[in-house]
């Protein structure tokens, strides 16, 4: 718990971005979302709300109308709406925060460890799950906490599911389906405990059927209220790209589960970071390999096990990587990170630790090069997952500072802070998830003089390419992507669907501005025309552009030419 404390300690020094600054703009009531402390997790209702927010330029033009992005995180809306309450916009104390979290996390799965298997097993285990490179996630960024709070609270559940069945302690019955109504209080992602405490009754637990079954109605009633609940208020995600309903899009859920599952297990149980699938196509293949490479490994060590004649060490661990594959299903409904792999990491961290542990000591039981290799073996794990996890523990919330930063200056440094606060601000290039989604908000957060709250700030462009900017007469341009077919850019398949895609011919509304597209790709507009309501020499239409690491303002060209925008990589390198 130390050591995962001490290695947290970077993360305590990054400043607030993304969803950061959506949420506190909400709680100052700075922003076009209800003013709901505890529901801060809900980003569009569908329908006239999203009409309103692409009309506002919160949201962007090609975004489907009936995107519905709502999640049940009331608890975990509080304790941000809390810190805010409280601390203001400073950010350490949140992180603070996170991070008591996060110790009460790592003490769960010690306990959880120390119960399952022998000491040595329990503490190589117990010390991969507190320096797993994954929470790294979670610790440094204040709006991803609501996954930690899930898994500490699940954890605990478990822990105390173990203890009233185990022991016979009474208050653990009634603690354990009480955690586990606030482990999903905090996030959907709390099903993954319901996962673990379900999968024990029915391979490890001891008693007869109906035993078993009555042991596991309070959990079955907690988690059968909530999906319910969940389904019939409509939360979870409809009409998106990249997050899909498994209860309204079942076959499109079971495969991207196909993929997402086993990118998970390539870092939970292979210890290949994930934070590389959203953005990268080549890393999505790697880590589904990998992923699939470390099942295979898995399922040999529980032979091994097996062999080894230990049987309660086997039904144990068995039960934990079963639990762990399938917790992780509820997971890969988002954008796959390293915040989806908490709960997850219990079975994970146990496999792992059992790996070392029996490399090591088949190795004393051998000779010569097997002896070496087995020792080697473990060895390499053991680097792997421990030095190689504290290390990303360590570093990774540099990265994160960084883009903190970039947020920063973006709205402070460059050109936008010259355009009226009244006017209408066009950011021509905006492939990069920061500048597409988060350039609004940075600008909103750190300068809202810059924009003010008559003016519009909107996204026109999101292909990863160079653009033709043509302008066709007075109050039109046309913009076209220069490569064909275009690239995706996950960050725009967010807000729309390939099932509700728009076509050549479609037409949006967004207050003064008209977009016709012109030309499809399969990954989005490849060419469509802008239509003002007013000159583009008008002094209250500003053309800007991502450049040279800011915001650029440019003149629009004259009428019948064109100019070129390159792509440049924004702040997170798309």
């Amino acid at each position: 718990m130390a050591l995962g404390a001490l290695a947290s300690i970077p993360c305590l020094f990054v400043g607030p971005l993304h969803d950061d600054l959506v949420h506190q703009l909400v709680l100052e009531g700075l922003f076009d979302l209800p003013d709901d402390p505890l529901g801060l997790y809900e980003f569009t209702h569908g329908d006239a709300a999203n009409r309103e927010m692409i009309a506002r330029g919160w949201l962007h033009w090609w975004t489907d109308p009936q995107l519905s992005l709502r999640f049940f995180r009331p608890l975990s809306s509080a304790l941000l709406a809390i810190d805010h309450a409280l601390f203001g916009r400073a950010a350490f104390p949140s992180h603070l925060h996170s991070l008591l979290w996060g110790v009460l996390l790592f003490a769960t799965a010690a306990a959880l460890m120390r119960r399952c298997f022998e000491a040595r097993t329990a503490v190589i285990a117990s010390l991969v799950y507190a320096l797993a490179g994954a929470h790294v996630m979670t610790l440094a960024w204040p709006a991803s906490r609501h996954t930690l709070v899930s898994a500490a609270l699940g954890g605990l559940a478990l822990v105390l599911h173990l203890r009233w069945r185990e022991d016979r302690a009474p208050l653990a019955a009634i603690g354990a389906p009480a955690a586990l109504s606030l482990s999903l209080l905090a996030s959907e992602t709390g099903l993954a405990a319901a996962i673990y405490l379900l999968s024990y009754e029915a391979m490890v637990a001891t008693g007869s059927l109906r035993d078993r079954a009555r042991a596991a109605l309070p959990t079955s009633i907690v988690c059968g209220a909530y999906v319910v609940f969940y389904v019939l208020a409509g939360y979870g995600a409809h009409h998106s790209g990249t997050y899909v309903s498994p209860f309204r899009e079942l076959l499109s859920f079971a495969i991207a589960a196909s993929a997402r599952v086993p990118a998970l297990l390539a870092e939970a149980i292979g210890a290949l970071s994930t934070f590389g699938y959203v953005t990268n196509p080549i890393s999505r293949v790697i880590l589904v390999s990998w992923g699939v490479v470390s099942i295979g490994g898995s399922l040999w060590l529980l032979a091994v096990v097996r062999r080894g004649g230990d049987t309660e060490s086997y039904r144990r661990l068995r039960w934990l990587f079963v639990a762990c594959v399938v917790s992780l299903v509820p997971m890969v409904a988002g954008l796959i990170g390293p915040r989806m792999l908490p709960m997850g990491l219990f079975g994970a961290s146990a496999m792992v630790g059992a790996a070392i542990t029996v490399a090591w000591r088949a190795s004393r039981a051998r000779i010569g090069v097997v002896r070496h290799a087995l020792a080697g073996l473990a060895i390499v794990i053991a680097i792997a997952h421990i030095g190689l996890g504290a290390l990303l523990r360590v570093t990774a919330p540099f990265a994160f500072a960084e883009i903190a930063e970039a947020e920063r200056r973006l709205a402070t440094e460059g050109d936008s802070g010259g355009c009226s606060s009244s006017g209408l601000v066009y950011l021509i290039n905006g492939a990069d998830g920061v500048l597409s989604v988060y350039a609004a908000p940075s600008i909103a957060y750190y300068s809202p003089e810059a924009i003010g709250p008559g003016a519009r700030f909107r996204v026109l462009a999101p292909a990863p390419h160079d653009l033709r900017v043509e302008r066709t007469n007075e109050r039109t341009m046309t913009i076209a992507s220069l490569v064909r077919p275009r690239r995706e850019n996950v960050f725009e398949q967010v807000f729309r669907s390939q099932e509700h895609a728009l076509h050549e011919g479609d037409t949006v509304v967004a207050e003064e501005m008209t977009v016709r597209v012109l030309e499809m790709d399969p990954e989005g507009p490849a060419s469509f025309e802008v239509a003002l309501d007013r000159s583009l020499d008008d002094e209250r239409v500003c053309l800007i552009v991502w450049r040279d690491g800011a915001l650029r303002r440019i003149a629009p060209p004259a009428i019948g030419e064109s100019l070129t925008v390159e792509h440049e990589p924004g702040p997170m390198g798309m």
